[in-house]
């Protein structure tokens, strides 16, 4: 037996070795390829925002984010985003890996966007109950003069007791409660 032959043959991977290698050579390709899209998306997502976060400049200007109600929370978001942008922007490699834990305060933008739609949902439901509160209100009057009239028509034609109970019986307890 040949010495070199002996190195080589020990260097030299086996069949199996190499089928083993060569399926672990493809899932590291395949999983550097999913982390390359994720990120991607990730990016193309923070983007949105930045364009999001300019579009609030342009509609509402710099009191969006330091004055009105929510002006805290907005600004706060707006921070996020910026920050998140950047970091997605600039790092790479091990670095960016650790600002992945900024995944946590990309929660806050869903948290945000569902408050949004919730407290957006409470007005449009005041603001309906306040116009049926409204209309309501103007029905009354309506029904208020509908009913004068008819009284005076009843006085006119001398209507008895029994014909005036039953127009103004239902009536007059929809008076009653309205009047405490």
């Amino acid at each position: 037996m040949n010495p070199n032959t002996i190195e080589t043959e020990h260097l030299l991977p086996s069949g199996e070795e190499a089928r083993s290698e060569k399926h672990n050579f493809h899932e590291r390709i395949k999983a550097l390829l999913e982390c390359q899209i994720l990120s991607s998306i990730a990016f193309i997502i923070d983007c949105v925002f930045m364009i999001e976060i300019a579009l609030h400049l342009f509609v509402f200007g710099l009191s969006y984010y330091f004055k009105g109600s929510n002006w805290h929370l907005h600004l706060f978001d707006a921070t996020i985003i910026i920050t998140t942008f950047f970091l997605e922007l600039f790092l790479k490699g091990k670095q960016r890996e650790a600002a992945g834990l900024l995944i946590v305060f990309r929660l806050w933008r869903l948290v945000k966007m569902l408050s949004a739609f919730a407290v957006g949902m409470g007005e449009y439901y005041d603001e309906r109950a306040e116009n049926l509160k409204i209309k309501a209100e103007g029905l009354e009057k309506e029904l208020n003069k509908i009913l004068d009239e008819v009284d005076k028509i009843a006085s006119e034609d001398m209507w008895d007791e029994s014909k005036r109970a039953r127009i103004f019986s239902q009536t007059l307890v929809g008076k009653s409660d309205s009047i405490d």
